[in-house]
């Protein structure tokens, strides 16, 4: 019989896992955690600090372990929800090819900055040693 590799998770999402195999039979895929959380995307993550759409994400996930996740930030879950969603929103319309000269830009980046810290300090300092932002907003007419 002939292997068959195994379909990414993200093939699977998008519906390109299947069939393999000379005989036709069907691959169970297997789920590697960093394949799951890899192929999320930055409006999950997002979506995790809003206020649950009829769940209570508060109780079940903001206070159990989630905070965790950001631990240099000292605020509720609503305004880091807010945060993150406006950058998500930004990026959204970076990606989409979309306008953004006329928006605050170094008011932007240091809302990243800002979030990174919230992460960790040292990625942030990374992030501002690696980047060019300021020197390119800085050059804008």
């Amino acid at each position: 019989m002939v292997a068959c590799p195994q379909p990414t998770f993200h093939a699977i999402r998008q519906g390109h896992g299947g069939a393999c195999g000379s005989r036709g039979r069907q691959t169970k895929p297997e789920f590697v955690s960093g394949q799951v959380v890899a192929a999320l995307s930055f409006g999950f993550w997002v979506s995790l600090l809003s206020g649950g759409h009829g769940w209570n994400y508060e109780m079940t996930l903001w206070r159990p372990g989630l905070r965790k996740a950001f631990p240099e930030y000292r605020g509720t879950r609503a305004r880091l929800h807010n945060k993150l969603n406006t950058v998500r929103l930004f990026r959204n319309r970076i990606a989409h090819h979309e306008p953004v000269h006329h928006r605050h830009l170094a008011a932007d980046y240091e809302s990243v900055l800002t979030i990174a810290g919230w992460l960790s300090p040292a990625y942030a300092r990374w992030i501002r040693r690696q980047d060019q932002i300021v020197e390119v907003i800085a050059r804008r007419p």
